[in-house]
């Protein structure tokens, strides 16, 4: 079940120490990034530019091999597609996180 956050935690568990684990919970978004941010952000020019959907694509294919699809599904669906500092930059990084 993609986008659920339970799912994922759990998968990384399973490869991650407890003091990786710690760091994770606090790093990833609570909240999906399509819930969280307003459509017309991610249509914003300068930051479609920053965009990058092979990378994207490749990150998702090696977290299959790591944790299997469901929880690669849900990694993905909290990671949003653009770089932190381009959701910090407009204040958007705060929206991720309840």
């Amino acid at each position: 079940m993609a986008g659920d956050r339970s799912i994922m935690i759990e998968a990384f568990r399973r490869v991650l120490s407890d003091d990786a684990m710690a760091t994770l919970d606090a790093l990833v978004p609570t909240r999906p990034w399509r819930e969280a941010i307003p459509s017309s952000f991610w249509l914003q020019p300068s930051v479609m530019a920053t965009a990058d959907p092979s990378a994207r694509h490749d990150l998702h294919d090696r977290l299959v091999e790591i944790l299997g699809v469901d929880a690669a599904g849900a990694t993905m669906d909290h990671l949003p597609p653009v770089p932190w500092r381009v959701l910090r930059a407009h204040g958007m990084d705060r929206r991720l996180h309840v």
